[in-house]
């Protein structure tokens, strides 16, 4: 079974788009996970997805919500998707595909990108903020996401590199289609992503591959 794990801390209709996505999906052995991190009002999930509400402490971390998200999984097999993101209907069965026949790596997918004109262009590069297909087992060893990291960014690029450190190499998805909704970009982003990317890099120097005060339970979070 696959725990879709979703953390948000807003943007209600990007959520509302991105759950029909995941229910319309040919492929069901999967339960949704939805970690609401301050989002005001509060989320409100359709029957069927596991609600956590978490108050953050000291502004918004993603990696802080996709460990609780994790924490309270109960597949064999995650898929970190980011809120904004529309599922054609038939990627997650092509995902679990990929993962059967290929094992242990860690899978993400070109998107499109649309703007706020309703056209757009791809982005083929790394996508694991958006969508990061991965054994729990792999994630749990390589310590999560570093939550050190808050605000926006460098998260998703750290912990590529402590799955590449365990030999789980890496996979790109490419059809059926993953499109990313327009919305405006923080203003922080630039600044979160050029701090986090230096404690990333820092990381590396340690090669420090256990994160989150060395334990990859979370049991902090049930």
């Amino acid at each position: 079974m696959y725990s879709i794990v979703i953390a948000v801390g807003g943007r209600h209709e990007h959520l509302a788009r991105c759950l029909q996505s995941v229910t319309a999906q040919t492929f069901e052995d999967y339960e949704v996970i939805v970690v609401d991190y301050g989002a005001v009002p509060p989320i409100e999930a359709p029957d069927g997805v596991r609600l956590i509400r978490w108050e953050p402490v000291g502004g918004w971390c993603n990696p802080v919500a996709k460990n609780i998200g994790v924490a309270h999984a109960q597949g064999d097999r995650l898929l970190m998707l980011n809120a904004d993101i529309v599922l054609d209907a038939g990627l997650l069965a092509v995902a679990d595909f990929i993962m059967q026949q290929l094992g242990d790596c860690q899978l993400y997918w070109d998107r499109w990108d649309m703007d706020e004109t309703g056209g757009g262009h791809w982005h083929t590069g790394d996508n694991r903020g958006d969508f990061l297909c991965i054994d729990r087992a792999r994630y749990m060893a390589a310590g999560g996401y570093d939550e050190r990291m808050t605000g926006w960014g460098a998260y998703d690029t750290d912990l590529g590199w402590r799955l590449r450190e365990l030999d789980c190499r890496e996979v790109r998805g490419q059809e059926p289609t993953m499109t990313h909704q327009w919305h405006p970009e923080q203003p922080t982003k630039g600044v979160d992503q050029q701090r986090n990317f230096q404690m990333h890099l820092h990381n590396v120097a340690l090669r420090r591959l256990v994160v989150n005060d060395g334990s990859a339970t979370f049991e902090k979070y049930l």
